[in-house]
């Protein structure tokens, strides 16, 4: 692998922390249904024959527009702030799109307005031209080149499971399935992580938080095992499946 999903930013909140707050050393009132609920799974004739369906399964709602490609406005619902986190939490890494593409996208679209600002943008900037000038130097291209075909990282939210909610606050695990390529012929590999993550409702959308996400890392204790759905640790972590996505 040319880079970990981690190091290219899929760790969400986390790698914004590590960034901005130097904290690692590596409306309308929710739904009345928690999101947590058991719904209709969703069936598939490719599931494995060893399948174990998840006991719990959520649709997320979109955002009402799009901008620079990126979906806002959530509804102010706990389900709107977890679309928020798991749209925040997407990671594209190819061609011309780097982990520093990765991180200030995060910055200006899902970050509170307090962390946008132009000394967080350099941080970011200073901090992941290391990786971006690692990438290209293992996939043997010169700065301002596209990555060749082949070479990609993605990373995907599949799951959550929510820590504590309120009309405007929702604290979630989220769990991340992180795909990449090495090469056109070599052999795609999937990896698993968890990351704490807190929405907060700002000035009518959900926005991710990093020093309240900060504030529960530190609170914290217990951590999901990160286990792909379909397998029987799914359901013991206590994880929910998003459907569309699991």
């Amino acid at each position: 692998m040319l880079v970990s999903t981690r190091r290219a930013g899929a760790s969400l909140a986390l790698t914004a922390v590590c960034v901005l707050a130097a904290g690692c050393g590596a409306g309308d009132a929710p739904d009345s249904r928690s999101p947590s609920e058991p719904a209709a799974s969703s069936k598939s004739s490719h599931r494995p024959k060893d399948w174990t369906e998840p006991k719990k399964w959520t649709d997320l709602p979109e955002g009402k527009r799009t901008v620079g490609g990126n979906p806002v406005n959530f509804p102010h619902t706990t389900e709107g702030a977890l679309a928020m986190l798991t749209a925040a939490a997407e990671v594209r890494i190819g061609k011309d799109r780097y982990p520093s593409d990765v991180q200030l996208r995060l910055l200006s679209r899902y970050q509170v307005e307090g962390d946008q600002t132009p000394q967080n943008t350099r941080k970011i900037k200073a901090k992941t031209e290391k990786t971006d000038a690692e990438l290209r130097r293992r996939a043997g291209v010169k700065k301002g080149e596209p990555l060749p075909p082949g070479v990609w990282l993605h990373g995907d939210t599949v799951g959550y499971k929510i820590v504590t909610s309120s009309p405007d606050s929702v604290s979630a695990w989220l769990l991340t399935r992180e795909t990449s390529k090495n090469g056109k012929h070599k052999k795609m590999k999937t990896s698993w992580s968890q990351q704490l993550s807190v929405a907060r409702w700002e000035k009518g959308d959900w926005k991710v938080s990093i020093a309240d996400t900060l504030h529960a890392m530190q609170k914290e204790k217990d951590t999901p095992a990160a286990v792909a759905p379909g397998k029987p640790g799914f359901n013991k972590a206590g994880w929910s499946a998003i459907r569309g996505s699991a």
